[in-house]
């Protein structure tokens, strides 16, 4: 499995998701946020799946997220350097505010110039412009 679409239809299609309204809601959900929504949305979605179905599919949650942090990328930008630079994702957060904060956390560290960490900005990206995430 190399796609996370086949990924989602796999826990879709698992004996252990019957009866799991909320597990199933979210997968549904995270379906259509991949073929649909901005790279921001559907970093939001995996934080929510992985919230829904907690451990009970490890492996996985674990595919699922080592295929997301190759679609995606993030953008930084700073008030001292307007055009940014891209960054490998990191999904072992519990959350996009923790994800985030530990971003600007490094970027603050690394770079002399920033003075607060309201000053840096953050974007989801694709890492391919030309491909889809699907």
């Amino acid at each position: 499995m190399n796609c996370g679409m086949d990924i989602v239809d796999a826990l879709l299609a698992d004996s252990d998701l019957v009866g799991n309204e909320s597990a199933t809601n979210a997968l549904l959900e995270f379906k259509l946020l991949l073929t649909t929504a901005a790279p921001v949305e559907i970093v939001d979605g995996f934080f929510e799946l992985r919230a829904a179905v907690r451990n009970r599919f490890y492996l996985s949650m674990y595919r699922l997220r080592r295929w997301l942090e190759n679609q995606l990328e993030v953008q930084i930008v700073s008030e001292t350097d307007k055009a940014g630079y891209r960054s490998p994702l990191k999904l072992r957060f519990a959350s996009r505010q923790r994800l985030e904060n530990a971003i600007r956390h490094e970027h603050f560290e690394h770079n002399l110039e920033v003075q607060a960490f309201d000053g840096i900005g953050i974007r989801f990206v694709a890492r391919d412009a030309h491909s889809a995430l699907v």
